[in-house]
């Protein structure tokens, strides 16, 4: 609603005493309104700045917790790689020193037999 139909609306006769009746009470009204919509206005861009601060400051932590995450997976992928070759050694070990129990045994048959029948595809697809 604009100020001339609050005015219209609004106005009465000047009382004795009293200066200007409600036409001067509409200014203050419409300066107090001005007042409270630019601390309004303020207090929004005090936290949409606030909001941006935290959005940043998450981007970054965000970004270093993502190369943290990937330092572990190679050091993980390292370790496995390391348990892998540390147990073909454990089983090398066990095999030369003849201290296999015998689910062992069964195992490493089983693995020789594997890799002697890998062999003798190798061989018979070399002789065609």
């Amino acid at each position: 609603m604009n100020s001339a139909v609050i005015v219209s609306y609004c106005k009465r006769p000047p009382q004795a005493g009293k200066p200007g009746g409600l036409l001067q009470t509409n200014r203050n009204a419409k300066f107090d309104g001005m007042s409270q919509a630019n601390q309004l206005w303020n207090s929004i861009q005090d936290k949409l700045q606030r909001v941006m601060q935290r959005y940043h400051a998450l981007q970054k932590e965000n970004a270093q917790l993502t190369r943290e995450v990937q330092a572990l997976k190679e050091k993980e992928n390292a370790q496995a790689r390391k348990i892998g070759e540390l147990e073909i050694k454990l089983a090398a070990l066990k095999t030369a020193t003849g201290r296999l129990n015998e689910p062992e045994k069964k195992e490493l048959d089983k693995r020789l037999n594997h890799y002697i029948r890998e062999i003798d595809r190798c061989i018979a697809l070399l002789s065609e």
